[in-house]
């Protein structure tokens, strides 16, 4: 797979030392492109500060929540994580999306969780963009762990709806594995 090398449209930020610790001047919101000319749906983690939350999709709320930056991760060249603007940083601790418990397997769940030196919390792209009804680029996230043989994606679990929670599976190009980026209002 082709690494993504475009930091600026991913609204990247690079930060000292091997995990993210830093937060941004502004956040981006990820609207599955599944929702594409329907109700917009975004990334989302549940509006508390416990760890291990499952990421699901909703509509639009300006909460924190759905605000994210995504931080090289100095541990894997070409990799980045995913903070949510809902754990700022110290003296609070990041949260940054991984797979539940490290499985690789089709379905596992996206969560948060407290930043290890783990490759299941390490993102890149697939190599393809698409774009959605309002012009915005979209992406398809591919998970660092993945086996060989396989292509994980953060993908949708079912159908694009309120709720739906977000998974990994085998990248196959469906709209519902790709990601467009608005910037936070």
């Amino acid at each position: 797979m082709r690494k993504f090398m475009f930091g600026s449209a991913l609204g990247l930020s690079i930060v000292a030392g091997s995990m993210a610790v830093a937060m941004p001047a502004s956040a981006t919101l990820w609207r599955n492109y599944a929702s594409n000319g329907k109700t917009p749906l975004f990334l989302t983690i549940p509006n508390n500060l416990n760890k291990g939350q499952p990421a699901t999709l909703q509509v639009q709320n300006n909460l924190t929540s759905q605000s994210w930056q995504l931080v090289l991760d100095k541990t894997r060249p070409g990799g980045f994580s995913f903070i949510s603007f809902l754990h700022p940083p110290p003296p609070n601790i990041n949260l940054i999306l991984g797979v539940s418990a490290g499985i690789m397997s089709p379905g596992r769940p996206v969560i948060d969780w407290v930043p290890q030196p783990d490759a299941n919390q390490s993102w890149t792209d697939t190599g393809t963009t698409l774009f959605d009804d309002h012009s915005a680029p979209c992406i398809a996230f591919l998970n660092e762990a993945t086996p060989p043989g396989h292509n994980y994606v953060m993908s949708v679990s079912g159908s694009a709806v309120p709720n739906a929670p977000i998974v990994i599976r085998d990248f196959d190009g469906g709209a519902d594995q790709y990601w467009c980026r608005y910037e936070s209002i």
